[in-house]
């Protein structure tokens, strides 16, 4: 029996030609990501970095608080905008807790400050990127006061926890533990600024490139519909852009990514998923029919 090669994959041939597939010759797996650099141009204070193993050891110490050099602490994410801003956090709440979990500490900052006014980048939709530093005044996370109970809060009226919430008082509460010392320094330990450069848009471009416009979760071509492929940040660290750390996904992907959900609020995302399920469908059924052939073996 003779077998054609050449009869066997014209087959493929004709639907790799259909998909938009180019002859690479002689490859280099080792080739690595050539990614632009990283420009910011917000003049950032030195403030110290926070390191992981720092927030690691607040989130495995015996007591339910956060400590730094024995003085108590807070945490939060020093980021956000005017629709969802951030709140700080007491104690190792399950959103905390969940955030461990999920390797994403690096998104906290730590502040031995008392006065309830905090510095973050906050930009005035989750749809812009128009950081700037600012002072404000945070909220207390709910979750945090639940898991206390601080105030018999569990069993307070949905009225009377949102004045516990506004009449929230961090001097008051580290008073109020007795495990405690009041030599509070007012200092903030910063972590690098969580913000996209200011050429995220080159630094996205060249990954998709590198992907040739493919989803890398669902495998969908979106070379026709580049504005619907994302380039997504795998551990939440907008100012992470090492190749490891970014995944290039179709919007449908993106927003089933943990804490992506709001994406699916956006005006436009239903027609964005429309098309994409649609280029999923004819994706699968140029598979199908390939493998649904049947080759004459001579």
């Amino acid at each position: 029996m003779n077998l054609d090669i050449k009869t066997l994959l014209s087959p493929l041939d004709d639907l790799l030609n259909k998909i938009g597939a180019k002859e690479v010759n002689n490859y280099n797996f080792e080739e690595k990501i050539i990614i632009p650099d990283a420009k910011f141009t917000l003049e950032l204070k030195k403030y110290p970095e926070l390191e992981i193993k720092i927030i690691e050891s607040l989130i495995q110490a015996d007591k339910n608080f956060f400590s730094i050099d024995g003085r108590p602490c807070v945490l939060y994410i020093p980021y956000g905008d005017l629709e969802r801003m951030p709140v700080f956090h007491v104690t190792k709440c399950s959103s905390v807790n969940s955030m461990y979990e999920k390797g994403r500490m690096r998104r906290y900052v730590a502040t031995d400050d008392t006065s309830g006014i905090f510095k973050a980048y906050i930009a005035s939709s989750w749809r812009k990127r128009d950081y700037e530093l600012k002072y404000i005044k945070l909220k207390v996370c709910k979750t945090c006061l639940t898991s206390l109970n601080y105030k018999g809060y569990r069993k307070l009226s949905d009225k009377a926890k949102q004045e516990v919430v506004d009449n929230f008082n961090l001097q008051e509460f580290f008073d109020e533990q007795n495990n405690w010392q009041n030599n509070f320094n007012n200092n903030n330990i910063l972590a690098k600024c969580d913000i996209y450069p200011t050429n995220w848009p080159e630094i996205a471009r060249a990954y998709k490139e590198r992907r040739r416009w493919r989803c890398e979760a669902c495998g969908v071509d979106l070379s026709d519909n580049k504005s619907l492929l994302h380039a997504h940040h795998v551990n939440g660290l907008k100012f992470d852009n090492s190749p490891e750390n970014i995944k290039v996904l179709c919007a449908l992907c993106h927003s089933e990514q943990p804490y992506h959900a709001h994406m699916q609020n956006i005006s436009n995302f239903a027609e964005a998923r429309r098309k994409i399920l649609n280029l999923r469908i004819k994706m699968r059924g140029q598979l199908r029919d390939f493998l649904n052939l049947k080759f004459d073996i001579i």
